[in-house]
This record gives C-alpha cells, structure tokens and sequence, in this order.
C-alpha cells in the first residue's frame, strides 16, 4: 500500500463519548471490510506524573516539571503522531486511522497550561508548532463529539476518571472550536440515543473510501 491512511481524528470534552464512538466507526468499518487501526496521541507528562508519584511535587516544582513536560512534547509529540498514525499503520498495511485528541487535544494541555500556571513564555514556541503542523494535513476528517455538560459528571464517576476543572472544559470548547472552524468537521451529539448515533456513524463510514 503506497498511499497514506485516511486519518480520523475523534475529539470532544472529557467524556463526552469519544472512545465509544471510536469503537463504534472502528466495527462499522471492520463489517464493510476495510483494514482499519485505532490509537490514541496525546500530551504526556512524564515528569510531573514520576515526581508525583515520588511526592516531590511543590507549587514551584510543580509549574517547572510541567513546563519541562510541554518542551519535551514539543520534541517527540510530532514524531510519536506521525509514527502512530502515519508510519505503523502504512506498514502493517491499514487503510483507515481512527486516532482519539490528536494534536488539538494536545492543544488543550498547552493553553490550559499557559493560563492556569502563568507559562505562557515557556510554552508559546511550542504551541506554535503544534498549530503549524496541525495545518500541514495530518488528518482527513474531525469527528466533534460533543455532550450537555451537566452529564459529564455523572460520566466520570461511572467510569472512575477524576472531575476535570471547569476552565480545562472550557480550554477544550475554545481549541475545538477554532480547529473545528478550519477542517472538515462531523458532528456527534451525544446526548442522543445511541442507536440514533449508530446510525449517523454507519452514514459517516459509508463514505470513506477504503
């Protein structure tokens, strides 16, 4: 297989569906007989998280290591997306990438960042890159799933995630909406039945040529 995968990118508040609907586009495709790989990129905080567990974490300590983890993002977030959604599944030969954040929920994590512990310095070259290379085509399709926001805390108890502040939900609606604005975007209301979603999903996947 020569060609690039088709790249699908899933995002929405924390919540709000997206690994369900992931699931539910990757079985539709799996039926119709396309080659299809499902993954999930997004920033990682590798040093907040190991001094953490260490109870090393002061407020000062804190705001360094997270300012150490968006610089180190902004080296091997690039590489470990395209690996993911470009390189792996161009070798194992699939036709359809379904990736859950991408580079906008990356995004997320930057200015959320930047304006809640004051590191818009640190972090401002590196979320330049990532708005550069979020224009360079790196996906074919956003899928926006989106919920009432009153149901997201019912959501994260059943699934035992902790409670997301109200400013990261809304860091989330302000990225989403501005990439939204810019791609080819789906639209998912999850406060439908989700047998009414199933069937906008299959319509979704009926269109992608695989």
């Amino acid at each position: 297989m020569s060609k690039k995968p088709i790249v699908i990118i899933f995002i929405g508040n924390v919540g709000a569906g997206k690994t369900t609907h992931i699931s539910l586009a990757y079985s539709l495709l799996k039926k119709r007989g396309c080659k299809v790989y499902k993954t999930y990129v997004k920033t990682y905080f590798i040093i907040t998280s190991l001094l953490g567990r260490l109870h090393l974490l002061r407020k000062n300590l804190w705001r360094i290591a997270v300012a150490l983890d968006l610089l180190l993002n902004s080296i091997y977030l690039p590489l470990i997306t395209w690996v993911r959604t470009v390189l792996f599944p161009k070798i194992v030969r699939k036709q359809v990438v379904l990736v859950e954040e991408h580079l906008p929920g990356s995004l997320v994590d930057y200015v959320h960042a930047s304006l809640i512990l004051g590191l818009s310095k640190i972090s401002l070259s590196a979320i330049k890159l990532l708005i550069n290379l979020s224009r360079k085509n790196t996906w074919h399709k956003i899928i926006y799933v989106m919920a009432d926001k009153s149901l997201l805390p019912k959501r994260w108890s059943l699934r035992g995630s902790p409670y997301e502040s109200k400013t990261y939900l809304l860091t989330q609606d302000l990225i989403f909406k501005i990439v939204s604005a810019y791609n080819d975007t789906f639209y998912i209301d999850t406060n439908k039945d989700l047998l009414y979603n199933k069937h906008i999903v299959e319509n979704f996947t009926r269109k992608i040529a695989c």
